[in-house]
């Protein structure tokens, strides 16, 4: 299953995970996450940059570490006050596949 899932409120959103994961766990699902809470629990990340690979591991992972996921996590949860352009771009320039 490839999903998108972009434009909805966080009640549609947590009905939506919830039907996903309940219905197609034993599915490889491709998501393109907006909200990065989404993925929390995936096995695996794939952060892409121009197109090109430059982080893939666990989402536990990648948040235990200085990575561009973590970043972007925390200036979702309001940790990180940095502008997200200004801080991904800068991560993004400074990582290499693990």
């Amino acid at each position: 299953m490839i999903l998108n899932i972009y434009s909805v409120d966080i009640q549609t959103d947590a009905l939506m995970q919830e039907l996903i994961r309940s219905e197609f766990s034993d599915y490889t699902i491709i998501a393109a996450a907006h909200r990065l809470d989404t993925i929390t629990d995936f096995d695996a990340v794939a952060m892409l940059d121009q197109g090109q690979l430059v982080e893939f591991d666990s989402p536990a992972r990648l948040r235990a570490r200085d990575s561009a996921f973590k970043e972007m996590y925390q200036i979702q949860k309001g940790v990180n006050r940095m502008s997200w352009h200004t801080s991904v771009l800068s991560l993004l320039s400074s990582v290499s596949l693990h």
